[in-house]
């Protein structure tokens, strides 16, 4: 009587866990493959860039992107060449040039990524990389760039031209504004 009582409470336990298993994976909406994006976003996926470990936090924020572009390894480079080419493939003929990168949280790469993105593109064209982070802007410092030079606030403003705020960033073959 005892061993019946005890298989069917674990039998019983069994089931309500794999109820409960299901559930959860049924309302989880993460996306977790690449080949997720297409399904769950119906939008085509145009690159993936693997994570860059730069060995702690401190030498992640010391290290500039354009040293992290140039060392890293082969996988990181090539993913930006290949989001680059899909977004070129991708382009209409509206003659809109402009990418746009965010997150919904900080920390999350957009720095590193714009740059890279943007020495991706300057190996075909011209590329005038804008900073418009006013409340926390950080490409001066990835760049090491003097930040107390006039930037997009300073030209918004109208303190300032075009002439005068847009830099050039030798190390990457680009423009920063």
């Amino acid at each position: 009587d005892k061993v019946f009582i005890v298989l069917l409470t674990a039998l019983g336990t069994l089931f309500c866990a794999t109820v409960a298993a299901m559930i959860i994976s049924g309302l989880d909406d993460s996306i977790r493959r690449p080949s997720s994006i297409e399904e769950k976003l119906g939008t085509r996926l145009l690159g993936v860039v693997p994570v860059h470990r730069a060995g702690n936090r401190r030498a992640a924020r010391s290290k500039t992107a354009a040293a992290a572009f140039e060392k890293s390894e082969r996988r990181f480079l090539e993913s930006f060449r290949t989001l680059r080419t899909n977004l070129v493939l991708d382009q209409r003929d509206d003659g809109n040039r402009i990418i746009l990168l965010t997150s919904s949280v900080p920390r999350e790469g957009k720095s590193m990524s714009s740059i890279c993105l943007a020495q991706s593109f300057a190996q075909i064209e011209r590329v005038l990389l804008i900073d418009a982070d006013l409340r926390r802007p950080s490409l001066a410092r990835a760049l090491k760039l003097d930040p107390q030079t006039a930037g997009l606030s300073t030209l918004l403003d109208e303190q300032a031209s075009l002439s005068e705020v847009v830099h050039s960033y030798r190390g990457g073959g680009f423009d920063v504004l």
